[in-house]
């Protein structure tokens, strides 16, 4: 999860515990445990750290001081975004289908999210990430993959969805990225030193 929302669903569970009750929040960076920290510590809240096999967990207790009874700042104020570096190399990949391969759509859905996960680690991003046909689907708020490619778009990499094919789905917004047209996606393809087409 992407800040805020950590500290958003902490402040809501912070919020609607019982007093006495200890919470603890797992989160898989150390920039995310330090913006929780610094999230409880503005607040009057006192909390400790374990970090162990890569996952951190912060642990509070809900009190009943006047300071730390319910938590009302935005969470927003208290982010701090670690922006992710990478060579971004003149490779395109192209994305037809919401779906990798061909035969088991579960089993394809499975794969195409492995792919994404894989590729927003890579060492070399590319310039570019273009949807269409039913890779357009990939770019709704629940499609699984929406957290890689924010990573992958801080770093500089470039989203670009098929206006055509938006529209062909009854895609109203797309959760990241820019609508584009054809002209635009073959010059995008036509330039690139390579097309990856999972």
């Amino acid at each position: 999860m992407l800040c805020p929302r950590p500290l958003i669903e902490a402040k809501k569970a912070y919020n609607q515990a019982p007093f006495g009750e200890q919470l603890c929040f797992i989160v898989d960076n150390k920039t995310a445990a330090n913006n929780l920290n610094t999230y409880f510590s503005g607040n009057g809240v006192q909390s400790t750290t374990i970090t162990e096999h890569n996952k951190h967990v912060i642990t509070v207790t809900k009190s009943e001081s006047t300071n730390d009874t319910i938590i009302t700042s935005n969470p927003a104020e208290f982010c701090v975004i670690e922006t992710p570096t990478a060579k971004i190399g003149s490779m395109v990949v192209a994305i037809s289908s919401n779906k990798m391969g061909e035969g088991d759509a579960e089993l394809g859905t499975i794969l195409m999210k492995g792919f994404f996960a894989a590729l927003s680690e890579y060492e070399t991003m590319p310039s570019e990430v273009i949807f269409y046909n039913s890779g357009v689907l990939l770019l709704v708020s629940d499609s699984g993959i929406i957290t890689y490619l924010e990573k992958m778009k801080l770093m500089g990499v470039r989203i670009t969805a098929c206006g055509t094919c938006t529209d062909f789905y009854g895609i109203k917004d797309i959760a990241i990225g820019t609508i584009s047209n054809m002209f635009s996606i073959l010059s995008s393809l036509s330039s690139a030193s390579k097309v990856i087409k999972p």
